[in-house]
């Protein structure tokens, strides 16, 4: 996965919620429509660069997260434990095996 994506993401949607509340909040209010606009795209603005910075300050902390996660418990070999267990084996309780 692209490590930019996810910060894009969720800059965007902070964004996007900062105008769509701008515009709400403005039309409540009845301020003239310039107002609600130009408050609207600037605090749209603001929140993207707040967003793009959290997501990608979120995004670096679960990278890290599972690269110490893999260096601590390794991914076991599959075909290891294919292995160990063999499909010939008798069930404990007796009945039929299956094979496949």
């Amino acid at each position: 996965m692209n490590p930019i994506v996810p910060g894009r993401v969720i800059a965007g949607a902070f964004g996007m919620t900062a105008f769509a509340v701008a515009i709400i909040s403005g039309l409540a209010v009845n301020n003239p429509a310039s107002d609600i606009l130009y408050r609207a795209l600037i605090s749209m603005v603001t929140c993207y660069a707040i967003g793009l910075i959290i997501g990608t300050v979120g995004e670096y902390v679960i990278q890290e997260h599972m690269r110490q996660y893999r260096e601590a418990e390794p991914i076991p070999d599959s075909q290891a434990a294919i292995e160990q267990f063999s499909v010939n084996s008798q069930p404990e309780n007796g009945s039929e095996v299956i094979e496949v």
